[in-house]
């Protein structure tokens, strides 16, 4: 029984070679987001508190073909990570 419970919660790990499916698909949503000199994406909206499958299920609700997804979540670590870029020049 102890090794079939450690085997489960393995699987809500994250780490190098386990992502969870909603973290999956929010890394994806990120990467289909446009850049170069801007950032181009359809705003979708989500909770403000509550977990990451909350905004994963609010970037897979959109119909197939949709622009990438600009989530506040994603703004924010756009941001976050620009303000590093600005920080460490």
């Amino acid at each position: 029984s102890s090794s079939s419970s450690s085997s489960s919660s393995s699987a809500t790990d994250c780490d190098d070679v386990n992502t969870p499916p909603s973290l999956s698909s929010l890394i994806a949503s990120l990467r289909d987001l446009k850049s170069g000199s801007d950032i181009r994406g359809e705003f979708v909206d989500h909770a403000r508190v509550g977990s990451i499958h909350s905004v994963c299920h609010a970037v897979q609700s959109r119909p197939r073909g949709s622009p990438a997804a600009l989530t506040p979540l994603s703004a924010y670590f756009l941001g976050h990570s620009f303000a590093s870029i600005v920080k460490e020049r």
